[in-house]
């Protein structure tokens, strides 16, 4: 038996004992979930500009576009937060088994998976604020969002300041 199992089993014991809500037990429960499809913003009236991106702000000397097409670290943790978020208002699950039932990605380059996917490690963290003490917002907010994001290219590509 690997060290990884054993740990595994201990904690699984430890778990039991505490009846299901000791410090080494996980976050959550797993729930299926299937989200519903991002919104369509054509169907939706938001004008199409000319490059095909769409227009969402336009104010003297600048505009806020959506670019459908792109997908990098930014998009990739939009699509993740999207799930765990329509989980809790569509799904009607909590925020803990919202997260614990993220797909996970199979890469660190979420952007490049097929479907939304959250990276494993973002759950790891979020478990760990959960079980320090940290409400389920402030966790989400923090490790999803926060400065120390758990996605990874999001910082490099905010510190590289365009996109």
């Amino acid at each position: 038996m690997t060290h990884g199992c054993r740990g595994l089993r201990s904690d699984c014991r430890a778990c039991c004992r505490a009846g299901g809500a000791g410090l080494r037990c996980p976050v959550g429960r797993p729930v299926a979930f299937d989200p519903p499809p991002p919104l369509d913003l054509a169907t939706a009236g938001v004008p199409r500009l000319p490059d095909g991106n769409f227009l969402v702000l336009g104010i003297p000397g600048a505009q806020l576009e959506i670019d459908p097409s792109r997908r990098d670290p930014l998009t990739a943790a939009g699509a993740c937060a999207r799930w765990i978020t329509s989980c809790v208002t569509a799904g009607g699950h909590s925020l803990d088994d919202c997260a614990r039932s993220a797909p996970p990605c199979a890469t660190d380059r979420p952007w490049e998976e097929r479907a939304a996917c959250c990276p494993v490690a973002c759950f790891e963290r979020y478990q760990a604020a959960r079980r320090g003490g940290a409400q389920q917002l402030v966790s989400l907010d923090t490790v999803y969002f926060g400065a120390d994001t758990c996605f990874p290219g999001v910082a490099a590509l905010i510190a590289g300041g365009t996109r």
